[in-house]
């Protein structure tokens, strides 16, 4: 598993709620998937419908909500937390995160809703920084955590487009929180910007280099094995 540390507990304050908090930025380059092309970088909340979002709460129970989109917003609500992103673009609009209780994980599987999070900003003025083709600059910050005194953003499932991987691409974005006992919190939230991309062609995401099925497997073992049975009889 390749993990690349971007940023190491830097510290944000909160104005509002006068605490500090951490967070640490990783990406894990390992299982790959595959797309063909992106439609392009102007992707709002309204344009990642099916999206899967999957909270786990600390006393361990688990809750799933799809998203869903409302003009240019969308959102993923469940009886315990709510994601929602509003007001334009994901490159400079923020996602909103509430539960009711606290949460030890989230996940978000964008994936699952022809969407991918476009995580690095690039260097202008080097071509290799650009990205992959398609997606521009993209952009991740957290900017604002509620009765948490730690976030562990973790990027994983990197997307090649036709085969390349171009540092900034990703199927899942996971959170994990460490909840800060010396608050106490009704309600606990983030907030963050994660921009994303669309895919050009629905459900075009394959995980790269897949591991064959069982019975193709078999049927290569078969085969192997009759090719050399009659290597060995025609040897005789």
């Amino acid at each position: 598993m390749l993990k690349v540390m971007l940023l190491s507990s830097f510290v944000l304050l909160m104005a509002v709620n006068s605490f500090a908090y951490t967070v640490d930025v990783t990406y894990d380059n390992s299982m790959p998937w595959n797309t063909t092309a992106l439609t392009g970088y102007a992707t709002d909340g309204g344009m990642m419908d099916g999206m899967v979002v999957t909270a786990t709460f600390t006393g361990g129970s688990t809750q799933s909500a799809s998203w869903t989109h409302t003009g240019t917003s969308g959102s993923a609500v469940s009886s315990g937390f709510s994601l929602t992103q509003t007001g334009g673009t994901t490159y400079s609009n923020p996602w909103l995160l509430s539960s009711n209780g606290s949460l030890s994980s989230l996940q978000i599987d964008a994936g699952a809703g022809n969407t991918v999070f476009d995580a690095i900003y690039p260097i202008p003025d080097d071509p290799a920084f650009w990205g992959s083709p398609g997606s521009a600059q993209g952009w991740f910050e957290v900017t604002g955590a509620t009765g948490y005194s730690h976030v562990d953003a973790i990027f994983s499932g990197p997307v090649k487009v036709e085969d390349v991987f171009y540092n900034d691409l990703y199927r899942y974005l996971t959170f994990n929180f460490v909840v800060d006992n010396a608050l106490v919190s009704a309600q606990y939230g983030l907030s963050f910007i994660a921009d994303t991309d669309n895919l050009s062609i629905s459900g075009d995401i394959t995980p790269d280099n897949p591991v064959p099925e069982p019975s193709t497997m078999l049927l290569l073992g078969a085969g192997l094995a009759g090719f050399a049975f009659w290597r060995r009889k025609k040897t005789v």
